[in-house]
């Protein structure tokens, strides 16, 4: 078989162990731990009928970093470089959002960008950019800060 079957087989068991409760003695079916001991997300993928679940913020804030952050002159956008590291072994969905804000005082601006659904397999990186208009009145601000405002994760099927 497979590593990549191997690891859908291996999901699919944690998840229907999860979900039943079975080997729980509290009777809860909501968490469930692995056989190295570390606790996995149990969360539906959201796939089904039912649409998509919310992400799981559990590890994606560890997971997404803005590694640049700028003004554009040539689009007049305010930029943010983002990387994604999982270093899970199971594959995610990410959804996240940077707050931009520009200048100081009364001449502050602020600003929000979001993406979703950027999947990264399990050991992998990916890098993206999230960019928004810059809606103040002067060219070229500085300077520009950006925060990582939310993020989650799905487990892909």
């Amino acid at each position: 078989m497979k590593p990549r079957n191997l690891r859908a087989v291996a999901a699919f068991g944690v998840v229907l162990v999860a979900l039943t409760g079975a080997g729980s003695s509290d009777g809860g079916g909501c968490r469930s731990h692995s056989s190295s001991g570390k606790k996995t997300d149990s969360k539906p993928t959201g796939h089904g009928k039912g649409g998509r679940s919310k992400p799981s913020a559990t590890n994606a804030t560890s997971d997404v970093r803005i590694t640049n952050c700028a003004y554009d002159d040539a689009t007049e956008r305010l930029a943010a470089r983002v990387t994604v590291r999982n270093g899970d072994t199971l594959p995610y969905a990410y959804d996240f959002t940077v707050q931009f804000t520009t200048g100081a005082g009364d001449a502050a601006v602020s600003a929000t960008s979001s993406r979703t659904d950027v999947v990264v397999d399990g050991g992998a990186s990916t890098t993206t950019e999230l960019t928004t208009p810059y809606t103040g009145s002067e060219n070229g601000p500085q300077p520009v800060r950006c925060k990582l405002q939310s993020a989650g994760r799905v487990v892909q099927p």
